[in-house]
């Protein structure tokens, strides 16, 4: 059954004491939601949502310096799990190192590509470095 505004209603199902219910919600617009930025914490505190920077630890990982990238993805991750476990300050601190190990890396590895381009050059021209 569709609403006039072209909404299925959503049936929910749930069991009390051994007694199942059924229940029928009105019809809803149904959308994807977007993760907050902001969410309320126990004791009525508002947090920000802490990065985790998993997607430049992983491009560090495999594109520069990949012993540092390894320990960026690693504290990345634990920058999610103890946002989920409600540990904000842990978080907040795996979050920073994340970055800076995720940054160190790429200008490392770009320090070395241009270094090992130099070298090569020098080499194939015949000119000692």
């Amino acid at each position: 059954m569709v609403s006039s505004a072209g909404f299925e209603p959503i049936t929910l199902r749930f069991q009390v004491q051994s007694i199942n219910y059924y229940t029928t919600l009105p019809a809803v617009n149904v959308q994807r939601m977007q993760r907050p930025s902001f969410w309320l914490g126990g004791g009525g505190k508002i947090f920000r949502r802490i990065s985790d920077y998993v997607g430049l630890a992983v491009f560090s990982m495999l594109c520069c310096f990949w012993p540092l990238g390894i320990a960026a993805f690693y504290l990345s991750q634990k920058t999610h799990k103890a946002s989920v476990k409600g540990d904000f300050s842990g978080a907040i601190s795996a979050s920073r190192q994340a970055l800076w190990l995720a940054v160190f890396s790429i200008i490392f590895g770009i320090v070395t590509y241009i270094s090992a381009i130099a070298v090569l050059v020098s080499y194939l021209t015949g000119k000692p470095p």
